[in-house]
């Protein structure tokens, strides 16, 4: 899902949400679990996430949606966080 904020920013966001999931956990994000990580590859994954970004941006700027210098933000909705350590961890990518 991508969400248009702006003309000089935009937004990318995935979501992530299984009904008998045990929910979203902060080793898939912070290098501690290669395997976790591969389910969110634009979060782990730095070159994929940046081909990714300059095709949104230009494809974006082409269209007229934003300037080509536009800052991409990526973002992730879940419904339930695993534990309550991953719950009061803030990691930033």
């Amino acid at each position: 899902m991508l969400i248009v904020a702006a003309t000089i920013c935009y937004a990318s966001s995935n979501a992530k949400s299984y009904l008998d999931s045990r929910g979203v956990a902060l080793r898939a994000f912070n290098g501690s679990d290669a395997k976790c990580a591969e389910r969110f590859k634009l979060f782990s994954d730095d070159n994929l996430r940046n081909v990714v970004f300059g095709r949104l941006r230009q494809q974006f700027a082409d269209s007229g949606a934003c300037f080509p210098n536009a800052t991409v933000k990526l973002c992730l909705a879940c419904g339930r966080i695993a534990t309550e350590t991953d719950r009061e961890e803030r990691i930033s990518i």
